[in-house]
């Protein structure tokens, strides 16, 4: 079933993003779960959360990456193991990337999964698009 949902200004006050509310769950106890604001990024390759965020779900399996950023800057940052819910839609066991930021950057591991469309003139998006993405309805 197709995930709707419309453009806010999470990120930038003055230029609107496809985003959304996801739920992170901790793997090993699904009663440690917290609901964090996130923006899809298609130019992230992994799915980034908030540090402080994360770590209040306890326990987590963490490892490190280096992440490349926009100025080409090579910096080490924590990885964590959660589950995540998009909609009807879950994630389970997915290594995400630890951030500085106050909401989560939804990359191409999830992305890449669906169908997804971002209609920037009408500031809506559908994940699990259908057919032709119809938006009429």
């Amino acid at each position: 079933m197709p995930i709707k949902g419309k453009y806010g200004n999470l990120q930038h006050q003055d230029l609107p993003s496809p985003d959304t509310v996801i739920t992170v769950f901790n793997p090993s106890d699904d009663s440690k779960k917290i609901d964090i604001d996130a923006i899809f990024d298609t130019a992230a390759v992994m799915t980034c959360l908030p540090e402080k965020k994360i770590k209040q779900l306890g326990g987590l399996n963490y490892s490190s990456v280096n992440v490349r950023g926009v100025n080409d800057t090579t910096v080490e940052r924590t990885t964590y193991f959660v589950n995540i819910r998009l909609g009807d839609e879950s994630f389970s066991n997915i290594e995400v990337i630890a951030t500085p930021k106050s909401y989560g950057l939804i990359g191409r591991d999830i992305l890449n999964q669906n169908k997804v469309m971002f209609d920037g003139q009408e500031k809506r998006w559908i994940y699990q698009c259908p057919g032709s993405c119809d938006t009429s309805s």
